[in-house]
């Protein structure tokens, strides 16, 4: 897993270019507020957002539902135009590890949009859930199960450990959390060349999983030819494959919780 200082740098560094490039990351962003809104219906108070990157979904849940106040968590602080985005609603920037971070609360929803699959320890992140909510606060995420980006990690052998939906499941459970709602999916993006799908990933800061076997240009070209064998369409395109996981859950034990 790569630390948190190459994660948060490679995600900086990407901002301006973020929302030009992170197509499957806004298409999963709709489907988790569409989950919300079928699921739990209108949410009325504090939010947090976990990762919360150029705020593709902080701002998605703020155009669907009455959030009183936002805590602002990630690795680097926010974008100004997000800050402006959310006013008048006040807003308190959390930066850090949200694993390890004192992330205040209690919240009436916490989200996550594809962020939490960059923790170290996403079981021990789970345990920490239900103190950040209100009793009946629900925690809303959407982040990447296993075969996530297979090309990269079958050709590169660079790549995340995606736990399962059930791992993600279990844990909460265990935690004390009522799940509400889980879904997974399939998104496929094409490209013309396997340096486009790369160029892609950099400009969404995934290349922070680490190093790269790509140092020369004729690895490059291996690796373009054994992207063209074994994952290419009909036409020629090459592809990259994401595999999302939605999950809800609400805080139904009044005993847990922090209290104001």
């Amino acid at each position: 897993m790569p630390s948190p200082d190459l994660i948060g740098r490679r995600f900086a560094q990407a901002q301006t270019t973020y929302g030009l490039h992170a197509h499957v990351q806004a298409r999963v962003a709709d489907r988790l507020i569409a989950l919300l809104n079928e699921t739990i219906g209108h949410i009325h108070g504090s939010a947090i957002d976990i990762g919360c990157g150029t705020g593709l979904l902080t701002r998605r849940v703020h155009a669907n539902h009455t959030i009183t106040q936002w805590a602002l968590n990630d690795l680097y602080s926010p974008p100004e135009a997000l800050v402006r985005d959310l006013a008048p609603t006040p807003t308190t920037s959390l930066i850090g590890d949200a694993q390890t971070l004192d992330l205040g609360g209690p919240y009436a929803l916490m989200c996550a949009g594809s962020s939490v699959h960059w923790f170290a320890s996403p079981q021990s992140f789970c345990t920490r859930v239900p103190d950040l909510l209100t009793n009946g606060g629900v925690f809303a995420m959407v982040t990447y199960g296993p075969g996530n980006l297979k090309e990269v990690a079958a050709l590169t052998d660079h790549g995340l450990h995606y736990p399962a939906l059930s791992e993600w499941v279990g844990w909460l459970t265990t935690a004390g959390m009522t799940i509400t709602a889980v879904e997974q999916g399939e998104e496929i993006e094409l490209f013309d060349t396997p340096l486009d799908a790369l160029k892609s990933l950099k400009a969404t800061g995934v290349t922070a999983t680490g190093g790269t076997s790509i140092r020369t240009p004729s690895a490059l070209r291996r690796l373009d030819e054994q992207w063209r064998e074994h994952y290419s369409t009909p036409d020629g395109q090459v592809t990259l494959s994401w595999r999302p996981v939605w999950l809800i859950a609400t805080n139904q034990n009044p005993q847990v919780g922090r209290m104001k």
